[in-house]
């Protein structure tokens, strides 16, 4: 493309250049491994999240004798920092949070998207891994969870009772 001035109208004209072939590949399956592994640890460093949303609520009193109810266009008491979210069946909760608490719960709340966001390309990467994985490749195999650790002192000890060896008498 060039372009010549014109006063103060610039006028371009294109030029035409042989048309470019990109060749586009798609990432290996090591690449895409390692790519998840990398997300993995992404979400690692999350850190503490919580779901839902934070609002301001302002609420009349019900008392005859306050300005909430005796002043017409009065917005009620607040602000009140809401914390809601939808919980089980669909079913929204919400609790009252304090002021001191806002930029806690909103940095949780930021958190969650960058939890949802990496759990997002957590599944993409997953699913193009299972399309580049050829049938009958051995999948690795996951990592076995680490015991619980024993304080010190403590034995294990066994995960039955034992016998008796002789009946109570």
């Amino acid at each position: 493309m060039t372009g010549v001035d014109a006063g103060q109208h610039i006028c371009w004209s294109w030029i035409k250049r042989p048309a470019l072939e990109m060749i586009v590949t798609e990432p290996s399956l090591e690449e895409l491994e390692a790519q998840r592994r990398e997300l993995f640890g992404q979400l690692a460093d999350v850190g503490d999240f919580r779901r839902g949303s934070v609002h301001e609520n302002y609420r009349r009193c019900g008392k005859s004798y306050c300005a909430c109810a005796k002043v017409p266009g009065h917005p009620g008491h607040g602000p009140r920092l809401i914390w809601s979210r939808t919980g089980p069946g669909g079913k929204t909760r919400g609790r009252q949070i304090k002021p001191e608490e806002e930029q806690k719960v909103r940095a949780e709340l930021e958190a969650y998207y960058r939890f949802a966001e990496l759990s997002d390309q957590i599944v993409e990467v997953n699913e193009a891994i299972c399309e580049a994985r050829p049938p009958g490749a051995s999948q690795p195999q996951p990592r076995p969870a680490t015991p619980p650790a024993v304080p010190d002192g403590e034995r294990g000890g066994s995960s039955s009772r034992s016998r008796r060896s002789s009946p109570p008498r």
